[in-house]
């Protein structure tokens, strides 16, 4: 890094580029920048420059000054200042000094935050409101420069000493509580900058915790916020010296881990382990991609209920309005930091340098200053705000093989981001637009995020054909996928995922942007029309899709198999899932999974040894014999299915087959509350009062899970209230102990005892 100091004469100096121990004590300034005000590196290359007129009268020339004044007054002869310390122009030293940032902060002596639009001539009440309300808490690098330091010192633009991070302690938690900004501006990219710094922050100190939580509109699971409370949990365990007694206590009243404890019980043990740790650091990121926001946002009232002073929780999310409807009871507007344009366009030129010099499809553009400069200037006259924006650009850009084609891409920019899905979407060339069409489908309704093999499978299903999935189309290098969908996908490695097996290379939609306008009305009003997402029909094509690959598995299934079947294990699990959401086309559909739900079929064991619904706990069984396997029947009632149960039953299934968690049909209906089903098979003979299962028999099970109607039907049918067995001895003992009050008030007025 490169220093300044003050000369003898008064005058700035700085020092060579120092490394390591060679670099001296030092302060550094925290501010924010205005354009053509701010002093350059190249206004002070030649430091005679620094006594020149028109430098001096930049107001960016004051701050250094002030800087320099402090930093003499703390007893440190050397300071840092961004914009005049790094050479913007050199990549290299650019790119460097980016990836350096935290640590240089974190290792100087001072910080002095410099609030050019807080004055100190205002009551101590007008102060600490436009402190609040200061640009610099607005930017992207905030905490990283509040967190790294280990002193920082804010100050007016007089210079005047307003207070340090301790003093201002709850003033600053109150400003960093929720950042919002419009669709691609960067919110995921700066929560997982803030998290980095957070857990770096925390790293050596035991009483402080960072947990932290990403919604993401890839991956159901991290769409539930059950799951968050669940992950928070279990990340301020880890940290815990001493297991908070509640957290025993909990797991005794679930029956020792046997079932989920509620959305309730788990605030109240989260609340109690932030309660051992002098401060709590919780960062949630994405709250608009949560499936169902409405109980997100009641936990999250609930834990601003708690007041509890070492807790810190920021939040970022796209401006929706229930959102912000739902937080504003507990966040004060001026707490709530929009991402303003003009700061995250700062960030976004800093992002097009180090792509230019970094990225080898863009390498050749980076090598003539003008055209480096051309290109600059067009992408940051219409970015407006928005990272995601950028990016499509330059991977265009990417594939210019000329300077001609350069220019007409710049000059035909597209100005939105719909406008640029349109463009990419209609430049897939049309011997690739099916396979798109299949990869973009999968990957927009997909349960749990695919691997790059599984999507390279993906592409050989064609459901209007049979056999469906043909061999032969699948991809030969699976990363062809990123040729095909260009900027609309993206390739990670994931860590490992029990879903998944070992970390895998994943694909997934690039961005929640991309998804959004797949799906939305939008895109049928454009060129790009035919790629309109429609849910019932998208799901239904991959139930089919999971459907047909799993009856073409007819060999019996060995793990070198799998191998070559890369998506059998994602068909064998979700198909019934997405079932669920074919909306008007199930009862169509449903005629399909007759083909898979023959017991006679090898495709029937080979799906269950894959995964087996009743036994989803259960890792891969490959040896399971057929002996072991219930019929169709109970399968139908497990999953809830009522056209399948209807269609078996008219082929005269056996009602009342044994086999199965549950015993029969019939406790598998029950168990999962489809009251319809269990009057269809009550009508077709089923024994009410049958035993087995792990509840003994079917009003145990529907008391055991609260499922008061069932509970009405099978009393009705003549089902025994009293009748012994199962986990929980009879009906009333199973319903009192999971608390289901109307169940047990209706087991007794039937006579339980």
């Amino acid at each position: 890094m490169r220093l300044l100091y003050t000369t003898r004469d008064g005058r700035l100096g700085w020092t060579e580029d120092l490394i390591g121990d060679k670099i001296p004590p030092y302060a550094i300034l925290s501010h924010t920048w205005k354009e053509g005000q701010e002093v350059t590196f190249a206004d002070l290359q030649d430091l005679d420059n620094a006594v020149d007129v028109e430098t001096q009268s930049k107001e960016g020339y004051r701050k250094i000054r002030f800087c320099a004044q402090q930093a003499k007054r703390d007893g440190l002869d050397y300071f840092w200042v961004d914009t005049c310390c790094i050479d913007k122009a050199n990549n290299t030293e650019l790119s460097r000094a980016i990836n350096s940032m935290f640590r240089w902060y974190q290792n100087a002596k001072r910080c002095y935050v410099f609030l050019s639009d807080v004055a100190n001539d205002t009551s101590d009440i007008d102060s600490k409101s436009a402190l609040k309300q200061s640009r610099w808490f607005k930017r992207g690098w905030t905490l990283q420069e509040l967190l790294a330091p280990r002193s920082v010192e804010f100050f007016s633009k007089e210079g005047e000493r307003l207070g340090d991070k301790e003093s201002l302690q709850h003033l600053i938690h109150e400003v960093t509580a929720f950042f919002v900004g419009i669709p691609g501006c960067g919110k995921t990219i700066l929560s997982s900058t803030i998290i980095e710094h957070l857990l770096q922050h925390c790293y050596d100190d035991t009483s402080v915790v960072t947990a932290y939580f990403y919604f993401d509109f890839n991956d159901t699971q991290k769409q539930d916020p059950e799951l968050m409370l669940r992950s928070l949990l279990c990340q301020l365990l880890q940290r815990s010296v001493v297991i908070p007694k509640g957290v025993d206590a909990l797991f005794s009243s679930c029956e020792n881990g046997q079932r989920k404890p509620s959305s309730h019980a788990l605030l109240q043990v989260i609340k109690e382990a932030a309660q051992e740790f002098t401060h709590v650091y919780v960062v949630l990121d994405a709250l608009d991609e949560c499936a169902q926001r409405s109980e997100l946002m009641d936990m999250l009232e609930t834990v601003a209920e708690w007041q509890l002073d070492n807790l810190h929780l920021l939040m970022t999310s796209r401006k929706e309005r229930d959102i912000e409807r739902s937080l504003e009871g507990y966040i004060k507007e001026q707490d709530a930091v929009c991402l303003q344009r003009d700061v995250v366009d700062q960030d976004i030129q800093r992002y097009v340098q180090q792509r230019l010099h970094d990225d080898k499809s863009l390498a050749k553009w980076n090598k003539d200053a003008a055209v480096r400069q051309e290109i600059e200037v067009a992408l940051m006259r219409r970015a407006c705000g928005m990272f995601r924006w950028a990016v499509c650009q330059l991977d265009t850009l990417g594939k210019c093989c000329n300077r001609a084609m350069l220019r007409k891409s710049l000059a035909t920019l597209p100005r939105t981001l719909d406008q640029t899905y349109d463009r990419i979407l209609t430049a897939i060339s049309e011997e690739y637009a099916e396979y798109a069409m299949r990869i973009l489908q999968w990957l927009t309704f997909s349960a749990r995020p695919l691997s790059v093999e599984e999507i390279a499978e993906v592409v050989a299903i064609d459901v209007a054909r049979d056999p469906a999935f043909d061999g032969d189309e699948v991809l030969e290098d699976p990363l062809e996928v990123l040729d095909i969908c260009s900027s609309l996908v993206t390739i990670t490695t994931n860590k490992a995922d029990r879903r998944l097996g070992s970390a895998q290379r994943i694909v997934a939609l690039a961005h929640y942007s991309v998804q959004e306008y797949l799906v939305s009305d939008r895109i049928r009003r454009g060129s790009a029309k035919q790629y309109s997402m429609q849910e019932a029909a998208c799901q239904s094509a991959i139930t089919r899709g999971s459907l047909k690959y799993l009856m073409q598995l007819q060999q019996p299934l060995e793990r070198e198999i799998l191998q070559i079947f890369a998506l059998a294990r994602y068909s064998a699990e979700f198909w019934s899932s997405h079932l669920r959401k074919t909306g008007d086309e199930m009862e169509q559909v449903s005629q399909l999974t007759m083909g898979l739900l023959a017991r006679e079929e090898p495709a029937y064991l080979n799906w269950l040894r894959l995964h087996d619904p009743d036994r989803p706990w259960e890792e891969l069984n490959l040896e399971r014999s057929a002996d072991s396997i219930p019929m169709p029947l109970y399968y139908a009632a497990l999953l809830g299915f009522g056209t399948v149960t209807r269609l078996l039953l008219d082929k005269d299934a056996d009602v009342n087959a044994q086999g199965g968690e549950y015993g029969n049909a019939l406790q598998a209906a029950s168990e999962g509350g489809h009251e319809q089903i269990v009057k269809m098979l009550l009508d077709k003979g089923a024994e009410v009062n049958a035993q087995g299962g792990d509840y003994g028999n079917a009003l145990q099970a529907a008391s055991a899970r609260g499922h008061e109607q069932v509970v009405k039907t099978l009393l009705n049918a003549g089902a025994e209230v009293n009748a012994q067995g199962g986990d929980y001895g009879n009906a009333l003992q199973a319903a009192s102990a999971r608390g289901h009050e109307q169940v047990v008030k209706t087991l007794l007025n039937a006579g339980a005892h």
